[in-house]
C-alpha cells in the first residue's frame, strides 16, 4: 500500500501478525521435541485434528478413528475450538467406543495450538479457518475432511489448492 502512496500512518496490520514470532519461539524452544516426548509419540506419526465449534457427530469420524488403535506408530490428537463447552466435549467423546477412545488424546484448552501444530506431522480440519493458515505457515501439510453433508463455508482450502481433500 505504501508503494502506491497510501499514508503509512493509516495502514493498520490485521490478522495473525504475531505468527512470525510464534514460529521463531517454536524453533528456539525446541517445542516439537519437547511436546513429542511429553505425549510419548517421538517415533509416531502424529495427526492433529482440529474440531470446530459444531462438529459432525463423532460416529461420522469413525473410519478415521479406526486407523489408530491397532498401530503404535500413529497417534491422534483432537484439539477442540476454545468456545466449545466441556459438557458437549464429554458427551461427544464418550460416544466414541472405549477401545478407540483410549488411543485418542482429547485436548480442549490446556495446550497451545501452535505447540500442537509443531508437534504434529499432519493437521486436519473439517472447515476452513485461520488455524489452517497457521498450520501451513508452520510448515505442516493440511487435510480438509469432507463429510456427506458439507457445512456451509465461504471458501474451501481444497478449492484454494492448499489442502488435500479426504473423507474420514
Amino acid at each position: 500500500l505504501s508503494q502506491f502512496e497510501a499514508p503509512t500512518d493509516k495502514i493498520i496490520p490485521v490478522g495473525n501478525t504475531h505468527l512470525a514470532r510464534e514460529i521463531e519461539l517454536l524453533q528456539t524452544n525446541n517445542t516439537r521435541t519437547k511436546m513429542r516426548k511429553k505425549y510419548q509419540c517421538q517415533e509416531a506419526f502424529a495427526v492433529l485434528l482440529f474440531l470446530p465449534p459444531n462438529p459432525p457427530p463423532s460416529k461420522e469420524y469413525r473410519p478415521l478413528f479406526d486407523l489408530f488403535p491397532q498401530r503404535m506408530d500413529r497417534r491422534l490428537f483432537l484439539k477442540w475450538h476454545p468456545t466449545v463447552r466441556n459438557l458437549f466435549i464429554r458427551d461427544w467423546f464418550e460416544a466414541i467406543p472405549r477401545r478407540l477412545r483410549t488411543k485418542i488424546v482429547n485436548i480442549h484448552g490446556e495446550e497451545s495450538p501452535y505447540d500442537l501444530m509443531d508437534m504434529s506431522d499432519l493437521c486436519v480440519l473439517t472447515v476452513p479457518s485461520t488455524t489452517g493458515l497457521e498450520a501451513l505457515a508452520i510448515g505442516k501439510p493440511l487435510v480438509q475432511l469432507q463429510f456427506s453433508k458439507p457445512p456451509d463455508m465461504p471458501y474451501s482450502f481444497v478449492e484454494k489448492g492448499v489442502a488435500l481433500p479426504f473423507t474420514p
